[in-house]
């Protein structure tokens, strides 16, 4: 499968995330119900689900890595969930069509790209069910 990469600017939008080293990335799963509980009646709020990863590299355990939702707008939280503004950004991006366990082939085409074109970036994944 090809991959194109594309820079496009990101808007600011409202998230609401819980942040922690899990074990590796295929175990972000776990964050998920823990911002859950911390919306308790917000939830009609959420939008997409969302995984950010803020190690520099990628690393094998210890993943530095938060987990949340897109927001419709601010919501009150408790619970460990923090709720902020991700400010608006422009990213190198790629889009992933088919199964999770594909997903690492979309990672492939942006450090290429990163190394031929520029010296920052952020990876997005955007993923739907259709």
């Amino acid at each position: 499968m090809a991959y194109d990469v594309v820079i496009k600017t990101v808007p600011t939008q409202w998230i609401a995330s819980v942040r922690e080293t899990i074990p590796a990335y295929n175990t972000v799963g776990s964050l998920y119900p823990k911002v859950t509980a911390g919306l308790d009646s917000s939830l009609a709020s959420c939008l997409m689900g969302v995984a950010l990863w803020h190690d520099f590299e990628y690393t094998e355990t210890d993943v530095d890595a938060e987990a949340g939702f897109y927001l419709k707008q601010r919501v009150p939280a408790t619970d460990g969930v923090r709720v902020y503004e991700l400010p608006e950004t422009t990213v190198a991006s790629t889009i992933h069509n088919g199964a999770y366990g594909r997903l690492p082939k979309a990672y492939d085409p942006l450090p290429r790209w990163v190394t031929d074109e520029s010296y920052v970036t952020e990876i997005q994944v955007p993923v739907s069910k259709g």
